[in-house]
Formats: C-alpha cells, structure tokens, sequence
C-alpha cells in the first residue's frame, strides 16, 4: 500500500505566493498560489502547443495566460404558450406590411441570448389556393418566411412557423405575422407561439 500511495501524485498542492517551475510532473496538477490582500488563485499545469510545462489560471474570463472553462449555461428561460382567439378573424392586404395574428413580450435576464420561436396558424385567403406568407419575428429579427397556398372559405389552413435569433437582451417581442404573398387579401383567425432562451454570454 504504501508503495501505491508513493507513485500517485499529488493532485492538490498549495504553494506560498510564488509558484515553482512547472515540469512535466505537474501536468493534470491544480495547484493554490496565495495572493497577498486577496483570493488564492487556482493554477493547472499543462503541457503548452510546444509540449513545454507550463501553469494556467483557471478563470471565467478570457485572459491571454489563462485556462477558462466556457460559460455555464444558465437554466434557460422559457414562456408558456400564447394562444389567439381562433374564433376572431384579422385580415391584411397589403403585400410589403405584415399583421399580427398572435404575439408575445419577453424580458430577458442580464447578458445576451439565443432566442428560440415557434408556433403555428390559421390562415385562408380571398382567392382559392391564394399564397399566404407567415414568419416569426423576434426582436429585429424576421427569420425566414413561409409561403403556403391557402383555401379561400373560412375553414382556414394550418400553417407553422419558427425562428432562432441571436445577441437578443433585454424586452422583445416575439410576434407571428402574415401577409398576402402577391396579391388578395390574407386572413388569420388564431394561432399559437412558444418561446426558450439560452444565455451566451
């Protein structure tokens, strides 16, 4: 036993306020270095692109001699659904401004987020097999639209739709929208939407 215990080195070692020339034993080492007036600060001994010892302080931030973990991810920030009334009826025709069928407003916490959407909606058209085009905004962001050629009854179509916008901070709106695509009159009458967040930064 006692030979095991001597050929497993030392994990943890705390020095004083200098740290000693890193050798290729204290690869996989964390070692405490104490800060006169502050923190101990946690080094790891690494081998360098040069395959050099070398000690690394372990830190959130990106420092040029520094070893930094990525961030870690904050639980993320979710909305229940929003639903529209699917027994009101709105209408837009105009080819170059959307509408709203149903929105949402979010205020994120502090840093900057990636923005998740996603939903779905009723929608028909004055003429039959006229095109409706539906996206998701989020923030500034409008996605990708859809275009769909929808029944021209009130029965509507089922049309769904997401978006994934990024660097998002602060209160946004989250908003689905349509428009005729190139002519007649579009018609919405409901929908729904979720949104999720994930902090970058």
């Amino acid at each position: 036993m006692t030979r095991v215990l001597k050929a497993i080195p030392r994990l943890f070692t705390a020095f004083g306020a200098s740290l000693p020339t890193a050798t290729k034993d204290h690869r996989g080492q964390f070692v405490w270095k104490r800060a006169s007036g502050a923190e101990d600060e946690i080094y790891a001994g690494v081998a360098d692109s040069s395959n050099v010892a070398q000690f690394r302080r372990i830190l959130t931030k990106t420092y040029g001699d520094t070893l930094y973990h990525p961030l870690i991810p904050t639980s993320p920030y979710s909305e229940g659904p929003t639903v529209s009334d699917s027994a009101v009826t709105s209408s837009n025709s105009s080819t170059s401004t959307y509408a709203v069928n149903v929105q949402t407003s979010i205020t994120l916490p502090g840093g900057t987020w990636d923005v998740y959407a996603w939903g779905g909606g009723l929608y028909y058209h004055s003429s039959a097999n006229g095109v409706v085009r539906v996206h998701m905004q989020i923030g500034s962001d409008a996605g990708d639209a859809l275009t769909s050629p929808c029944p021209s009854s009130s029965s509507r179509m089922y049309v769904g739709i997401a978006n994934h916008a990024t660097g998002q901070s602060g209160s946004i709106d989250v908003k689905q929208e349509y428009r005729p695509n190139a002519s007649g009159t579009a018609y919405a009458g409901g929908g729904w939407l979720m949104v999720v967040a994930f902090r970058t930064s």
